[in-house]
């Protein structure tokens, strides 16, 4: 969701629709409670300066539902390094949100805000793209998710099309071996949402001389 009330989801959508989504996840909870089901039902929202202080409305109306969590998640591409995510005010508000949270079974999802500083060198490849495949509307698979919608790399970054093979014939072609063997940090994107995940395999895959091979960090 753009917001946590009609003003600012219609600000940060462009349409005035807030009612219309809280009418149909309160449906959901309705059913799901209903039938007894197991299924998840959250919301996300990415939190800005323009909907930080509509996000306590939002954890009062869901309060009561059939809901399993609330992420509020950091825009990672600000230039503050942080400071709006990790400020005072956000903070409170979060506390606010957990407060009234506390007494369901809501669980109220967030993450700190880091930046990493980029090594070129490090890691050797990029391990992401196994979890972060992505498939266009056209059926084109592409190496990475961060790849698609540009035209400038998608002709690049297409592995295939499902419309004319399988999944499998794409992945185990020769595009993607071609690929792997020069991504990487230096030619690719330093501030990856997915360095972490990168740093992690390959400190798995490679342990240095004073990490246990029988722990993964």
């Amino acid at each position: 969701m753009g917001g946590g009330d009609q003003g600012s989801y219609k600000k940060i959508q462009g349409v005035d629709d807030f009612e219309k989504v809280i009418s149909d996840i309160k449906l959901l909870s309705e059913y799901k409670k209903k039938t007894k089901s197991y299924f998840n039902i959250g919301i996300r929202i990415l939190v800005t300066k323009d909907n930080l202080g509509s996000l306590v409305n939002i954890a009062n109306i869901i309060k009561d539902l059939n809901l399993n969590y609330l992420q509020l998640a950091p825009d990672q591409y600000t230039e503050d390094k942080g400071g709006f995510w990790n400020g005072g005010k956000t903070r409170d508000i979060f506390e606010k949100i957990e407060k009234i949270l506390e007494k369901s079974n809501i669980m109220l999802l967030t993450s700190g805000f880091s930046i990493e500083q980029p090594r070129l060198d490090y890691p050797s490849t990029c391990y992401a793209h196994y979890f972060q495949i992505a498939i266009t509307g056209e059926g084109n698979v592409m190496f990475c998710k961060n790849a698609r919608g540009n035209a400038k790399i998608d002709d690049r970054y297409v592995l295939g099309n499902i419309n004319e093979k399988t999944l499998t014939e794409i992945w185990n072609g020769k595009k993607v071996k071609e690929i792997e063997k020069y991504i990487k940090p230096s030619n690719c994107g330093l501030f990856c949402k997915n360095t972490s995940m990168n740093n992690a395999l390959e400190e798995s895959i490679h342990p240095t001389e004073d990490m246990s091979p029988n722990f993964v960090n």
